[in-house]
């Protein structure tokens, strides 16, 4: 998602006119102003490009490319270079860190609620392999990082409600159904040999998360 807050390639970095941000601001690369983005805790969910990109590659083949509408491969989707550029400035800016955030760290992480050189926020990274490896001690370490209270249902969405919420969310993206059938199919986390589930369900543990995260549901 970290893709979708920068300018197209080769294109300036400038506030969105929508925030009415008329006051330039040069280190921020992204299309939203600093106030915007202090809203947000950060999350970044990661995929190996040894994964990724070739699942992105195959989505531009037949007979995938006419459900998937991606016509052609390009580099410039990928968005990596787009999530370092993010990651890098909120690091400077200190909206992430100093500190990293460590499953073995007893009791919750101590933060402020106000952004800026006083405030601690850990650089919470989650691998997707390691997700699906283990994702029992993962959203559990989640969790504890972020303040959000864990519960191991979070791991399961078999009933109707939690399923019909999914489709909601889709539906409301505007996204064809075709990048998330697996992930709408599934009721637990798991790897999926056809098409590589990408846990995305991790997004309702908590409205106040933002995602940042290079291969999105592919």
């Amino acid at each position: 998602m970290a893709f979708f807050l920068f300018p197209s390639p080769g294109q300036e970095a400038s506030i969105a006119q929508s925030f009415g941000q008329t006051n330039p601001q040069p280190r921020n690369p992204t299309l939203l102003p600093r106030k915007e983005l202090e809203e947000f805790r950060f999350t970044f969910l990661i995929r190996h490009p040894r994964l990724s990109v070739p699942s992105y590659y195959r989505l531009s083949l037949p007979p995938h490319r006419d459900r998937s509408k991606v016509r052609k491969f390009d580099t410039n989707d990928l968005g990596y270079s787009e999530l370092r550029r993010l990651f890098d400035y909120l690091r400077s800016e200190e909206m992430v860190g100093p500190a990293v955030a460590d499953p073995s760290r007893k009791g919750p992480f101590e933060r402020t609620s106000i952004r800026g050189s006083d405030s601690h926020v850990e650089i919470c990274v989650v691998d997707a392999e390691d997700l699906l490896d283990r994702p029992d001690a993962v959203v559990s370490a989640y969790c504890q990082s972020t303040g959000i209270a864990y519960d191991p249902d979070m791991l399961h969405w078999e009933k109707s409600r939690d399923q019909k919420r999914a489709a909601s969310i889709i539906n409301r993206w505007g996204f064809d159904i075709y990048f998330h059938k697996a992930a709408l199919e599934s009721k637990t986390i798991q790897h999926n040999a056809q098409v590589g589930l990408f846990p995305f369900r991790l997004i309702f543990l908590a409205d106040s998360v933002f995602f940042s995260t290079t291969e999105g549901t592919r």
